[in-house]
């Protein structure tokens, strides 16, 4: 009987615990899809540039209009996965030109040598 009992339970558990997986992925499905809407204000955008703030920051906070359902605000796991999601979102934007600038400086410097190089050799 106890036998019984202890398998019952544990597949009562695992079923429980898959439920709440597809639950939790649903909601950062839900985070990821929402955030790519996200755009921060000139201000917001200026306080980021200038202390580069984590994930958590109120700068990255859910609004009711970018979000898909008002009642996913009070979600913690929606919130955290959207924090992230925009934060990760906002770095990459704005790190693709300070990458653009280092190797358009880098192909510059490029050129230069090579050309120095050729002028060097042709005194020989």
């Amino acid at each position: 009987m106890s036998k019984t009992k202890l398998s019952t339970t544990i597949i009562v558990l695992l079923l429980f615990n898959q439920a709440f997986c597809q639950s939790t992925d649903s909601l950062r499905n839900a985070a990821l899809n929402d955030s790519k809407n996200f755009r921060l204000s000139e201000e917001n955008l200026r306080k980021f540039k200038e202390y580069r703030g984590n994930a958590s920051s109120d700068l990255f906070k859910p609004t009711p209009s970018i979000a898909s359902s008002i009642s996913l605000l009070n979600d913690s796991i929606y919130v955290k996965s959207f924090r992230e999601a925009a934060y990760k979102q906002t770095k990459k934007l704005y790190a693709k030109g300070e990458h653009k600038r280092i190797g358009v400086l880098g192909y510059a410097a490029a050129i230069v040598f090579v050309g120095l190089v050729f002028l060097g050799l042709n005194q020989i």
